[in-house]
Protein backbone atom coordinates (compact mmCIF):
# COMPACT_ATOMS: atom_id res chain seq x y z
CA UNK A 1 0.00 0.00 0.00
CA UNK A 2 2.71 2.75 1.22
CA UNK A 3 4.87 1.63 -2.44
CA UNK A 4 1.46 2.28 -4.32
CA UNK A 5 0.95 5.44 -2.65
CA UNK A 6 4.39 6.70 -2.98
CA UNK A 7 4.33 5.77 -6.84
CA UNK A 8 1.10 7.65 -7.21
CA UNK A 9 2.34 10.90 -5.24
CA UNK A 10 5.41 10.77 -7.45
CA UNK A 11 3.71 10.60 -10.59
CA UNK A 12 1.32 13.37 -9.66
CA UNK A 13 4.29 15.32 -9.01
CA UNK A 14 6.44 14.78 -12.09
CA UNK A 15 3.12 14.90 -14.27
CA UNK A 16 2.40 18.23 -12.53
CA UNK A 17 5.81 19.50 -13.21
CA UNK A 18 6.08 19.15 -17.04
CA UNK A 19 2.49 20.62 -17.40
CA UNK A 20 2.76 23.65 -19.39
CA UNK A 21 1.44 26.04 -16.93
CA UNK A 22 3.04 28.83 -14.87
CA UNK A 23 4.62 27.74 -12.06
CA UNK A 24 1.93 29.31 -9.91
CA UNK A 25 -0.87 27.41 -11.35
CA UNK A 26 1.19 24.38 -11.29
CA UNK A 27 1.74 24.47 -7.51
CA UNK A 28 -1.81 25.07 -6.84
CA UNK A 29 -2.79 21.68 -8.63
CA UNK A 30 0.13 19.88 -6.98
CA UNK A 31 -1.25 20.93 -3.31
CA UNK A 32 -4.98 20.57 -4.36
CA UNK A 33 -3.71 16.61 -5.90
CA UNK A 34 -2.28 15.91 -2.34
CA UNK A 35 -4.76 17.78 0.17
CA UNK A 36 -7.17 15.21 -2.05
CA UNK A 37 -4.77 12.16 -1.58
CA UNK A 38 -4.65 13.28 2.52
CA UNK A 39 -8.03 13.55 2.64
CA UNK A 40 -8.42 9.62 0.76
CA UNK A 41 -6.01 8.81 3.27
CA UNK A 42 -8.01 9.99 6.01
CA UNK A 43 -11.13 8.20 4.84
CA UNK A 44 -9.80 4.83 4.54
CA UNK A 45 -7.56 5.03 7.87
CA UNK A 46 -11.42 6.39 9.60
CA UNK A 47 -12.98 2.93 7.68
CA UNK A 48 -9.99 0.48 9.15
CA UNK A 49 -10.88 1.96 12.51
CA UNK A 50 -14.60 1.42 12.25
CA UNK A 51 -14.18 -2.04 11.06
CA UNK A 52 -11.71 -3.36 13.51
CA UNK A 53 -13.66 -1.97 16.57
CA UNK A 54 -16.24 -5.47 16.47
CA UNK A 55 -13.43 -7.53 16.55
CA UNK A 56 -11.76 -5.65 19.41
CA UNK A 57 -14.57 -5.79 21.14
CA UNK A 58 -15.02 -9.09 20.78
CA UNK A 59 -11.24 -10.06 22.10
CA UNK A 60 -11.85 -7.74 25.01
CA UNK A 61 -14.74 -9.34 26.08
CA UNK A 62 -13.45 -13.02 25.60
CA UNK A 63 -10.56 -11.74 27.71
CA UNK A 64 -12.60 -10.60 30.26
CA UNK A 65 -14.68 -13.88 30.50
CA UNK A 66 -11.62 -15.97 30.40
CA UNK A 67 -9.70 -14.02 33.33
CA UNK A 68 -12.92 -14.32 35.72
CA UNK A 69 -12.62 -18.06 34.89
Amino acid sequence: MKKILLVLLAGIGIGMLLAPEKGTETWKRLVDGLDDIKDKAIDEMDNLMDKSKGPIKKARAKAETASED
